[in-house]
């Protein structure tokens, strides 16, 4: 066999692996964006609160927004909202999520940063006292954000809407803990 042949059928050979593997990543992917849980119905047979499935390997963003959803479920339904309450309780979660994001992302980075200057051989104490104030002031920041959503999703709610909500932080804080996510069944629209 001539060097030519051998280049064709190894040329040949190597297509039809490549192939093999953009049907088989392609397939796997079609088989995953697939799957979605069955909703399931409001309230179980005690009438304990809407729960969620567990997210899996999801990444943080995609479980956040899943989250968001199922909070604005949640208290669509239990606070009995019009759909224009709906709507602005969606916008006021969306534009705080995404300064959120923001500042998450910041915090992150100067944590990063503490760290590498904490276990670097030549520490500078003071820079790493200054990044340790930054990320307390960033902290601080998210905090106040967290206040202002509350004030404006206090707003948006009639005097009798904040009395339910004001019985519903306690759940709704108690739902979205971290152990608290394998059980979890989301809310059905019925």
């Amino acid at each position: 066999m001539d060097i030519f042949t051998q280049k064709k059928i190894l040329m040949r050979g190597v297509l039809s692996l490549v192939l093999i593997n953009i049907c088989s990543i392609s397939f796997f992917l079609w088989k995953d964006a697939g799957k979605e849980q069955p909703v399931q119905q409001l309230q179980d047979e005690h009438g304990a609160a809407p729960r969620v499935p567990y997210l899996g390997d999801k990444d943080r963003n995609t479980i956040k927004n899943d989250e968001r959803r199922e909070l604005a479920k949640i208290l669509e339904h239990k606070l009995g909202l019009t759909p224009k309450q709906a709507e602005q309780i969606k916008d006021i979660r969306q534009s705080f999520f995404e300064k959120e994001k923001i500042l998450e992302a910041i915090i992150r980075g100067e944590r990063d940063s503490m760290n590498m200057e904490m276990f670097n051989k030549n520490t500078n104490e003071e820079h790493l006292k200054n990044l340790a104030h930054n990320v307390s002031e960033n902290e601080y920041k998210m905090e106040l954000l967290r206040i202002e959503q509350a004030r404006q999703l206090k707003a948006v709610c009639t005097p009798k809407q904040l009395e339910k909500l004001n019985s519903l932080v306690i759940e709704i804080r108690d739902y979205f803990r971290p152990n608290n996510k394998p059980d979890r069944q989301p809310p059905s629209r019925e």
